[in-house]
């Protein structure tokens, strides 16, 4: 998922949390969507990768 990301101009970090994993799609100008699910960031990659197709 991370090639995924870079592949978009991304970049996907994640943190361990005391209830789990935080995952980060930090966009070239330094903002963060921050994801508490792993398959949100699949969900959102998925919509990127369609848009960039269009």
């Amino acid at each position: 998922m991370s090639e995924r990301a870079r592949l978009l101009g991304l970049l996907l970090s994640w943190e361990e949390h005391r209830h789990g994993w935080e995952y980060c799609l930090m966009w070239p100008d330094g903002r963060c969507e921050v994801y508490g699910l792993l398959s949100r960031v699949q969900e959102r990659l998925d919509r990127l990768e369609r848009e960039v197709r269009w």
